[in-house]
């Protein structure tokens, strides 16, 4: 990553979470303009007199699958990284799901003579949207996939078998089905935990740090710098924690 751009950082996170079976943490380095809604909201005041309890570079809200993803995109980027997750544990929904990944255009497809590429995944998937998507991200997610499946082995992740699901038609037809399910053999327990301890290990090894039972119940916002920190509840009370890169580039690229 030859520059830390906040909206290729969470797009690239986004669509890594989404070939992780689509988990739904919400990953936020801190943006340069104030993201609220009426279950996160935000502080609006000068942040000069705010006594920080913590910092870190990038602050990760949610220690699901795109959470942790996005936690190891931003460790490569030489940022320090903190995850704050609400529940005992990592991972999320995804760490509970059956872990199936789909993937085209793979290797372990082409060792298994399975012709198929990215571009008929993307048509398969977005005709599955049945125009509620969005197609451009849907065909990110497939365009990548092949990368995603690289990147999990890379990290030590074992998979063996490339099994399908059912052809949904007349979406899924002949030209644009294939068996796509990457997973590591069939009837083994806690598949997604397993994808998840591997991407948590590998953050680990960069340096990133992580708070269970941390709930994120308010963002900081400057006036002037935009999301500067989360005000988040521990135990009876809460501590701020602030994003020293809220609004500026991390140093340095991949390592």
């Amino acid at each position: 990553m030859g520059e830390f751009a906040r909206r290729d950082f969470l797009k690239g996170a986004a669509i890594a979470g989404m070939g992780l079976v689509g988990a739904a943490s919400m990953a936020a380095c801190a943006p340069q303009t104030a993201a609220t809604s009426s279950e996160l909201p935000s502080t609006g005041a000068s942040t000069a007199d705010i006594s920080w309890d913590r910092e870190a570079d990038v602050i990760i809200v949610g220690g699901g699958g795109t959470g942790l993803c996005a936690a190891w995109e931003a460790a490569t980027a030489a940022c320090s990284v903190l995850v704050l997750e609400k529940s005992e544990m990592l991972g999320g929904n995804t760490s509970l799901s059956g872990g199936m990944i789909q993937a085209a255009g793979t290797k372990m497809q082409a060792e298994r003579g399975i012709d198929d590429d990215v571009e008929r995944f993307a048509e398969e998937q977005i005709a599955l949207g049945m125009g509620l998507v969005d197609e451009e991200i849907v065909r990110d997610m497939c365009v990548q996939s092949p990368g995603m499946i690289d990147w999990l082995v890379g990290l030590g992740r074992v998979f063996d078998t490339v099994a399908s699901v059912p052809s949904f038609k007349p979406y899924s037809n002949d030209d644009n089905w294939a068996p796509r399910v990457h997973q590591l053999g069939v009837g083994t327990a806690q598949y997604g935990k397993e994808h998840t301890d591997v991407i948590w290990a590998a953050c680990e090894e960069l340096g990133c740090e992580h708070e269970l039972n941390t709930e994120v119940v308010r963002l900081i916002n400057d006036g002037e710098l935009g999301v500067v920190g989360v005000v988040a509840k521990q135990g009876s009370g809460t501590i701020n924690i602030k994003a020293k890169k809220g609004r500026y580039p991390c140093n340095g690229g991949h390592r």
